[in-house]
Formats: structure tokens, sequence, C-alpha cells
């Protein structure tokens, strides 16, 4: 039993050592070993690929950027004068992004330890594993037993104007249900600086907590949904990616 454990763990590191050496990374196979699934599917599967502004002068923001794997993707993909902001709530996920950040060299790349909502202020975040911390207190993807600390949250709109951004080439999300206070509460007039929404979705199990409602709000505010795919799931929980573009108008 520990010879077959030491041989899936040598694999696994084996297979992370050739992913950061297709992609030119600079990981550490430890601190990131809680990621690996994360960092294949981006690196990889390609997972925020379509409609990306490949090799473009672009302003990336990066919702709910765990460990960093789209952050650097995008740095690596972008032309040097670029602007990424990879926003994460959870203090620990932020020690591993910066690390990685740091170990890649990009001077494009900001980190900003913040829970992004619907409103600025304070809020409690509800600590799970590490890529399913979330704003909801009931959320279906919450272990059992977890942790709650207080976070600094920002609307969307506070962020760009802290930032005197006025234009986002594309706006990643993975916020682990905060998409939909962010969304919704978000003006036309906000969401017409934005070309691309590359989102994953996850179901609230309520009538306004649905997918269909952002498919309804991105169309609403004038983009065309180039994606909308729910996927595979063992928690009776709808979820899924969603795209929606204004690069094919």
């Amino acid at each position: 039993m520990k010879n077959r454990l030491r041989q899936l763990l040598l694999g696994e590191k084996k297979d992370f050592q050739q992913l950061c050496q297709q992609h030119n990374l600079q990981l550490d196979y430890s601190m990131n070993r809680a990621g690996l699934t994360i960092a294949s599917a981006i690196f990889r599967e390609r997972e925020y690929a379509d409609y990306f502004p490949f090799y473009e002068k672009a302003t990336v923001i990066d919702i709910g950027a765990h460990f960093g794997y789209f952050s650097l993707f995008a740095a690596s993909n972008l032309a040097p004068e670029s602007r990424i902001f990879a926003i994460e709530a959870d203090k620990k996920n932020v020690a591993v992004l910066e690390a990685n950040l740091r170990a890649n060299f990009y001077q494009n790349l900001s980190t900003h330890h913040l829970a992004m909502a619907g409103q600025s202020g304070k809020r409690t975040l509800h600590q799970s594993r590490a890529e399913n911390n979330s704003l909801i207190e009931n959320y279906q993807l919450l272990d059992d037993a977890h942790e709650q600390v207080q976070i600094t949250a920002i609307s969307l709109a506070d962020f760009m104007e802290q930032h005197k951004l006025h234009h986002i080439d594309f706006l990643k999300m993975d916020c682990e249900g905060a998409e939909y206070e962010i969304l919704l509460s978000a003006t036309d007039d906000l969401l017409s600086t934005i070309d691309t929404i590359s989102m994953e979705f996850h179901d609230l199990k309520t009538l306004q907590g649905t997918s269909w409602r952002l498919v309804e709000k991105l169309q609403s505010a004038g983009f065309k949904v180039v994606k909308y795919a729910h996927e595979p799931t063992r928690r009776n929980l709808n979820y899924g990616k969603l795209i929606g573009t204004r690069r094919l108008s």
C-alpha cells in the first residue's frame, strides 16, 4: 500500500513538473499540490482560452484568483504592457498566489487580498477547501465544519474607480456564488466597459440564484452568450461555464 501511494505521488509530481516545463512556469510542487487539477484545467485544457485576447495589450481581472494560475496564463499570453489584477479573498490562498507570481517574474501582475462583491464593505468569508471559500453562509460546497473570517469586500465599480480602469478586456470569475451579486448589481453602463466575461457559475438553489439569471443579465447588457454549459457533478448541484462577449459584435 505504501509503495502504491509512493508511486502515485511520484507520478503526480512528475506530471506537475512536465506541466511547468511545457508552459515555462516556476512553481513549487509542495506548495501547489492542492491546486494541481486547477492548474491542469487552465494550462492544458485551456479552460479560459475562448475569446481571450491573445498577445494583445489588455486589461484583465481575475476574480477568485486562487493560487494564481489563470493570472499566470494571462501574463504569459498577453503583451508585456498589459495589466492583470489578481483578486483573492482567502489569506492562505493569497500567500501561495503571491509566491507563485514572484517566482515567475511578471511585472504587470498585481495581487489584491479582497473579496469581490455586490457592494463594498466588511463581509464574512466562509472558509472550506481552498477552491470553495464563499461569501454565502449556506453555500452547498462548504464542508460541514468550516471557519469564518472577516474580510474586506469591494464592488467591481469601486475597484475599477480605485485603479482608474475605464475598460476591461477580459473578466474571469470563479467566486463560488458571489457571481450573482457582482453581476446582477452591476449597471449596464458598467458592463458596457467589459469586452468578455468568462466565468464558472454555481447554482444557489433559489429562483434568483440560477445560471439563467446570469444569462439574462449579460444578454440585456449587450453581450452575446457564446457558451452556456452545465458540467458533471457529484453533489446534486448545477454548476458550469458561461461566456459572454462583445468581441463578435
